[in-house]
This record gives structure tokens, sequence and C-alpha cells, in this order.
């Protein structure tokens, strides 16, 4: 693979990865101004850390299924 090429794909890879991890943003933003948290401010920890690892495993798979250069 060409240097152009493997550069490309760098960028690509990037890209994946910084769509999935402004996907999990917005997501967490969602959750946190949701009715739920509107008279009890409360947040429970754990919900916040499942939302992460799905946001990592979602951004994960986001990079796996960027295509290679041939």
């Amino acid at each position: 693979m060409n240097y152009i090429k493997q550069l490309e794909y760098s960028n690509n890879l990037k890209s994946a990865e910084i769509c999935g991890l402004r996907a999990a943003i917005s997501d967490l933003e969602q959750y946190l101004s949701s009715p739920k948290f509107w008279e009890d401010t409360t947040v429970q920890v754990n919900d916040i850390f499942s939302r992460l690892r799905e946001a990592e495993v979602r951004t994960q798979n986001l990079i796996d299924t960027t295509p290679k250069p041939k």
C-alpha cells in the first residue's frame, strides 16, 4: 500500500472515531437533558458508564467497518 493510500485510510479511521465519539457525547447530552432529571438531578454512575461502554462499542464498529484501501 502506498503512502497516500495509507494516509487516506488513517484519515478515514480517525474520521470514524470522531463520528462515534460525537454521537456518544450527543447521546449523553440527550440522556442528561431528559425529563427524568428535571426534578431529581441525581445520576446513577453505572448508567453513565454503561452508555460510555455502548458508545465505545459503536465507535469500534465504525472503525472496524472502515474500508481498507486496495
